[in-house]
């Protein structure tokens, strides 16, 4: 097998299968999968099932993929296709089955309470869930689903339990019986195994075992040993999902875990081979370098256990020929996320190809002529590294990046200065803008280097012509310096300083108020739009109103939002509806911080629901078009708490806040 892989040569994934082998039979739509006298061999190798990751990885690998992992939330059920056929069709023609985990949200983070437990359970998805059965019994493979909320999920272990068997049921009645059930335990809970949906509804059990920085890795395996011995009088065939993401004794890892299988009778295991970020922290699970090596090694020390194809109650699924296809695994395995981020990262790499192509000649000495072209290329390659950088987190885009814009910075291209073209100074600011907010999680000294480099180029232009009164807000010194110091605002807020940060909140509205303020002929003169003003005074006072609830002053923290609440536009247009969402969240937490025990009373008696009932764009957003939210008879918090939770926020701070909200019921 290692000769047919090593070359690549493998088939498109889709299509029918050709029948099953050696039985001569029409496949039928019930289908279990069964436990082999070996072992399954599966990966996480993208969080979409595609052909050219499965290649890649089966190539450094040295051995076919029988399962592919893949997650689906309920946001993507009840959206476009909700059944992944397509994807299903891939590892059915492959000889192998899809491993779809469902979860619980709408992939907005760990503190996600979209499509709780508790909704699925109330009925409220099963016209999603249905759509769901639909193309799971018309594709009519094998398939194995289990039902699992992220980690850190906050659900407790009865309602997903009683989620799960919901979804058996649900299922089951609508005739996907190809389904192969997999329950995911958690051996390491004190009241284990309380959550057992029942053997009647399970088929596979799945546990997991991750090697982190600074762990032993023998201690990992030890974890792993304990609690497949728990699981074992369950009298299931077991799958092991695992993977290390330390930097180092990564390879040691993989290959204690893979000859461990074995010894502990495990049935299935599936390599997370998908770095990302979860949460702020960046997780490196993916194998490079020589921890590909140690799990060839491992593959080939244990070849001989491990199965060709899955094997099913009808047979065994047949694999069709792979047609010859060259791959460049090195970039494909960067595009880890989906079809949209690879066509992202491919549009970078082709404007990088391009403003380097023609900066070559320019590496020496300024050419004279037209040294504004000079930076004005530079610029946009230095952007263009800047958004691979966002698309793959390598350090070494962001390196470039700044060595570039540092070049620009340094020229004595006179541009800075007297070109006529404006639009170049605002792109080159806005580009040093863009390095300092992506700085603020990494380091925020660095984020107020570029701050304050941005202060310095406008300081170096304040004095010409450059500006003009009929340039637009975004476009001016003082714009851009308001903007700035919104974003030293921010990164003081990252360094903990809060009292140093409300000074910068409270000097950004009092300009922006005052902008506001002037006339029309004025604001039209000058280029400023009151809309865009006060969106910004807005957007501080929200920031504030948090920074006040850290100090422990609610009442200050409610003025705030509530100020924001009663612009109109807020809850009228769509554009500044995650204002009206940051003030809602933040009203509530200050009630609750305020008075517990009568915040939801507050909430409903306390804020204007007769102009708010008006708000058209923001009841449609909330999905609450026909609730009168002036009537004193309705619970206004409840509503309004659970529409929030199917919108998506503007960021994971408030994702966080409203996971405290509904996690303390006043």
């Amino acid at each position: 097998m290692a000769d047919t892989i090593s070359t690549i040569k493998f088939v498109l994934f889709g299509g029918p299968t050709e029948g099953l082998s050696g039985c001569g039979i029409k496949e039928e739509p019930d289908r279990k999968i069964l436990a082999p006298q070996g072992m399954y061999h599966g990966v996480f190798a993208n969080h979409y099932t595609d052909a050219e990751h499965l290649m890649c990885f089966e190539e450094s690998a040295g051995e076919k993929a029988d399962i592919s992992l893949r997650f689906m939330n309920f946001k993507e059920i009840s959206a476009g296709e909700p059944f992944p056929a397509a994807e299903a069709k891939r590892m059915k023609k492959h000889g192998g089955s899809l491993y779809l985990v469902l979860e619980p949200g709408s992939g907005k983070g760990k503190f996600d309470r979209t499509y709780s437990p508790e909704n699925i359970v109330s009925g409220k998805y099963d016209e999603q869930l249905e759509a769901f059965a639909k193309g799971c019994k018309k594709f009519g493979g094998p398939i194995f689903v289990s039902f699992r909320p992220p980690r850190d999920s906050g659900h407790s272990p009865d309602s997903i339990e009683a989620a799960y068997i919901y979804l058996y049921r649900k299922l089951e009645e609508e005739g996907a019986k190809n389904i192969t059930w997999v329950w995911n335990a958690a051996p390491a809970d004190p009241d284990f195994p309380s959550s057992y949906p029942g053997s009647g509804r399970v088929d596979w059990i799945s546990v997991s075992v991750y090697h982190h920085e600074g762990e032993n890795p023998a201690d990992a395996i030890k974890r792993l040993e304990d609690n497949i011995g728990k699981l074992k009088k369950l009298n299931k065939p077991i799958m092991v999902e695992f993977g290390s993401s330390a930097t180092e004794h990564k390879d040691d890892f993989i290959k204690m875990a893979v000859s461990k299988f074995k010894e502990l009778g495990v049935k299935a295991f599936i390599l997370n081979n998908v770095s990302q970020y979860e949460g702020s922290d960046f997780k490196a699970w993916s194998l490079t370098g020589s921890d590909k090596a140690a799990y060839a090694e491992a593959i080939s020390n244990h070849e001989r256990f491990l199965r060709e194809n899955i094997i099913t109650s009808q047979g065994e699924m047949k694999e069709s020929p792979w047609p010859a296809k060259e791959l460049n695994c090195e970039e494909i395995e960067e595009t880890y996320y989906t079809a949209a981020k690879a066509s992202a990262i491919a549009w970078f790499k082709k404007v990088i190809k391009e403003k380097e192509r023609y900066l070559s000649p320019l590496i020496g000495p300024l050419q004279k002529g037209d040294p504004h072209y000079n930076n004005k290329e530079r610029i946009a390659l230095a952007r263009a590294y800047l958004g691979l950088f966002v698309q793959t987190r390598k350090a070494e885009h962001r390196s470039k990046a700044e060595t570039i814009l540092n070049k620009a910075l340094q020229s004595p291209d006179p541009v800075l200065i007297y070109h006529p073209e404006k639009k170049f100074v605002r792109e080159y600011v806005e580009s040093l803008l863009e390095i300092a907010n992506l700085y603020i999680q990494v380091d925020p000294r660095e984020s107020q280097k570029y701050c304050q480099i941005v202060f310095a180029v406008l300081k170096k232009t304040e004095k010409t012509k450059f500006f003009n009164p009929f340039q637009v807000r975004k476009e001016s010194i003082s714009g851009f310096h308001y903007k700035t110091l919104a974003l030293e605002a921010k990164i003081l807020e990252a360094q903990g300083l809060h009292s140093e940060a409300e000074a910068k909140y409270q000097e950004i509205i009092k300009w922006t108020d005052k902008e506001a303020s002037r006339n029309f002929i004025t604001l039209w003169w000058r280029g400023e739009k009151r809309d865009d003003l006060k969106y910004n005074s807005a957007s501080a006072r929200i920031s504030l109103g948090f920074i006040k609830l850290q100090q422990g002053k609610p009442k200050e923290a409610i003025e705030l939002f509530k100020t924001v609440l009663s612009w109109e536009k807020v809850g009228e247009e769509e554009g500044f509806m995650d204002q009206a969402f940051g003030a809602l969240i933040g009203i509530m937490r200050a009630y609750l911080q305020e008075d517990h025990d009568f915040a939801k009373f507050k909430f409903n008696a306390g804020l204007p629901w007769a102009k708010i009932n008006k708000y058209a764009g923001f009841k449609k957003a909330l999905g609450i078009e026909d609730t009168d939210l002036n009537s004193i008879y309705i619970d206004k918090w409840q509503i309004i708490l659970e529409g929030l939770s199917e919108v998506t926020l503007p960021n994971e701070e408030l994702e966080e806040e409203l996971a405290k909200i509904r996690g303390i019921k006043p």
